[in-house]
């Protein structure tokens, strides 16, 4: 659950390369950042301009002037063809740094089509200003091209930011695939991976000298591997964090935090960018499919979804209380009963709750109880099915009989 020695030897000694380059200060006084209101207090709409509010406020954390931030659209086109400008690694994720100008202007690029995910925007943005500080804003820090990288997720860490880019180092989530299924998708940000972004948030922890009260709070941040992660980095590095202090030349009293207040006042608007009045939502390509041709309403209820939706939540959340919370009282014995009951109490409300759905297997629209066509796909409800592998039986139905007449027999003599 810790890093082998190696690449711990190699962790400490980029940390010690940046302490060197631009002191100890942000390590030791910048506030840890969570993904929420306190810390990120600007109006959020899933918009362009709303992950520019978000890369000028982990800028204002970094001390980069936001007046000289500049975060641009970028988006394929219809036919797939990628514009200049774009991420150049894969684990950049849907924010990153472009450049920097001679002024002292930094440019990030955004994905807009994933803007509308704010937990994703978050952390790819602290990725992103971590890559700007470290590159473009203030002394130089000697660094081998080959670690650049890696020493962009060590510096996340060092402005604060570890929280959210250690959540991300590898993220799962469930989301909709095309039509009524749902697909799991692993998205990753950096270099590290969660094993060594968890120690070097451990290592900022305990540079702070937080005790085991704080050290929970962080851990309670994160999901079950990075804080399993973490607890383990904890234990692995306490005994020795005199011996890694003097080698990092810290300081023997251990300066205060930097007050939050000085970070979330207001911002000015970030100003619109080139592109924006161009940039589209994307197309929706199911839209219109089905137009003049039969489709089948597919009558479900609710019943699975809310008994996996009771029953898994209540699960997720409970085992999260027993892991967070000390003396909770809760155990997973509780949790596991009391998830089984609620998911047995949503089969059955969600039974009497309608589902109904297209049978258009690219579709999967919810359909309203007197809709005669598909709002999406456009095609016509020429009747109701049970499952949507009874589609094309219906379909045959639908097709008209052999009705051609028959060869009139020759007459008798």
């Amino acid at each position: 659950y810790t890093p082998p020695p190696e690449e711990r030897e190699v962790l400490l000694d980029i940390v010690g390369r940046i302490v060197q380059a631009r002191g100890h200060d942000r390590l030791l006084r910048a506030p840890l950042l969570a993904p929420i209101p306190d810390h990120f207090p600007d109006r959020w709409e899933g918009d362009p301009t709303s992950v520019r509010r978000v890369v000028r406020r982990l800028c204002h954390y970094a001390g980069i002037d936001v007046q000289k931030v500049r975060a641009h659209p970028w988006r394929a086109d219809a036919a797939g063809h990628l514009p200049a400008g774009g991420p150049t690694e894969a684990h950049q994720g849907c924010v990153w740094f472009q450049k920097a100008d001679p002024d002292g202007t930094v440019h990030f690029g955004i994905d807009v089509q994933q803007a509308s995910d704010a937990v994703a925007v978050g952390s790819a943005s602290a990725r992103a200003v971590a890559h700007a500080w470290l590159s473009a804003h203030g002394p130089a820090v000697p660094m081998a091209k080959a670690r650049l990288p890696l020493a962009i997720d060590v510096a996340g860490v060092f402005l604060g930011f570890g929280v959210l880019t250690t959540q991300a180092a590898i993220a799962h989530r469930v989301g909709a695939s095309a039509g009524m299924s749902s697909q799991r998708k692993t998205t990753r940000l950096g270099v590290a991976g969660p094993i060594r972004m968890a120690y070097l948030l451990a290592l900022f922890a305990l540079a702070r000298d937080m005790g085991p009260r704080a050290q929970k709070q962080v851990a309670g941040l994160l999901n079950p591997n990075p804080a399993t992660f973490f607890r383990a980095s904890i234990d692995s590095l306490e005994p020795t964090m005199s011996t890694v202090a003097t080698r990092l030349r810290l300081p023997t009293e251990r300066p205060p935090q930097f007050p939050l207040s000085m970070f979330t006042g207001p911002l000015p608007e970030p100003p619109a960018e080139d592109g924006d009045a161009t940039v589209q939502p994307a197309e929706d390509e199911v839209r219109g499919l089905n137009v003049g041709k039969p489709v089948f309403r597919i009558e479900k209820s609710m019943a699975t979804s809310l008994g996996r939706f009771f029953g898994l939540g209540t699960m997720v959340l409970g085992g999260f209380a027993s892991r967070a919370v000390a003396d909770s009282g809760v155990s997973m014995g509780h949790v596991t009963v009391t998830g089984l009951g609620l998911a047995v109490l949503g089969l059955v409300i969600g039974r009497f709750i309608p589902d109904h759905r297209c049978s258009e297997s690219k579709c999967g629209q919810r359909l309203p109880r007197d809709a005669t066509t598909c709002p999406r796909c456009g095609g016509t409800i020429a009747g109701s099915i049970r499952k949507a592998t009874d589609r094309l039986a219906a379909e045959e139905h639908l097709s008209p009989p052999d009705t051609a007449p028959s060869k009139p027999s020759p007459p008798h003599a």
